[in-house]
């Protein structure tokens, strides 16, 4: 059973999305206020310097709200995309390397093979290179999409849809629907799903009634719906090597999630 571990406090308007480095030392998010942060998740404050006690991880560069956030595969570089309709490549000193204009962007993926970036626009996910920044491939879905996840090989994709309020797993190899989620609540606002789990066997979602979901992936099964939020739960990203998750919430805040076991190792403050 999952339990809240920690609150992670300093944006100033709701936190729309979530992201962890590969090696699952930060956490990165953006938010509502047009600012992304990295967090060490460890010590629950955004990263300072011990000297001068500024921050030094609040990435400013988007003229509205942040839509999405993603890390790539080293670590040191991140894309993120807003409401202001561009999607920004910046590396760890906060300098913008690469940017794409004229799209609304609800979500951003990047596998963890590297080298390729998934794009979630309306019913299409568009594939870009890393390497030519161009458009590669696309594919449709039957309903406007709000968030995209991969699988660690790159085969399956996860998709939130909108008005029917459905997840579905999308087998890429075959270029088909395998599996549907359902019981949360969407409808009103972008609500990002992700997997979970030592072998990617759970998935998880946020949703509009302020709860984390989580069903058995293969067996399409609920098995639990976790009260913490007082406000919408916007995104949730799992960190593999924690064996622990984060949720995002319109309340302002992101809440760490674990095991007693995923957690004893790490010190609260």
């Amino acid at each position: 059973d999952f339990s809240r571990y920690k609150v992670l406090v300093g944006h100033g308007n709701s936190v729309e999305c979530l992201s962890w480095s590969h090696d699952s030392r930060t956490l990165l998010s953006g938010s509502n206020d047009k600012t992304l942060r990295i967090w060490d998740v460890q010590v629950g404050v955004w990263m300072w310097t011990l000297i001068t006690g500024q921050s030094l991880r609040t990435f400013r560069g988007h003229s509205d709200s942040v839509t999405s956030c993603s890390f790539l595969p080293d670590g040191q570089h991140f894309v993120s995309s807003g409401v202001d309709k561009n999607m920004l490549l910046w590396n760890a000193k906060g300098q913008i390397l690469h940017k794409w204009t004229g799209l609304r962007v609800t979500d951003v993926v990047i596998p963890a093979t590297g080298g390729s970036l998934l794009a979630i626009s309306e019913r299409r996910i568009r594939v870009y290179s890393l390497a030519t920044k161009e458009e590669v491939a696309s594919y449709n879905e039957e309903d406007s999409i709000t968030s995209a996840s991969v699988t660690a090989d790159a085969r399956y994709l996860m998709v939130n849809l909108n008005t029917s309020q459905k997840i579905h797993l999308w087998d890429l190899k075959a270029g088909r629907v395998i599996k549907k989620y359902g019981g949360h609540k969407q409808g009103l606002f972008v609500i990002r799903s992700c997997f979970g789990g030592i072998k990617q066997n759970f998935v998880l979602s946020g949703s509009e009634d302020s709860n984390v979901y989580i069903w058995n992936r293969e067996q399409e099964i609920l098995i639990e719906s976790l009260k913490g939020h007082t406000g919408c739960v916007n995104s949730i990203t799992w960190n593999a090597s924690l064996n622990l998750f984060a949720s995002a919430s319109d309340d302002h805040t992101i809440r760490i999630w674990g095991t007693p076991t995923s957690t004893e190792d790490i010190e609260p403050v």
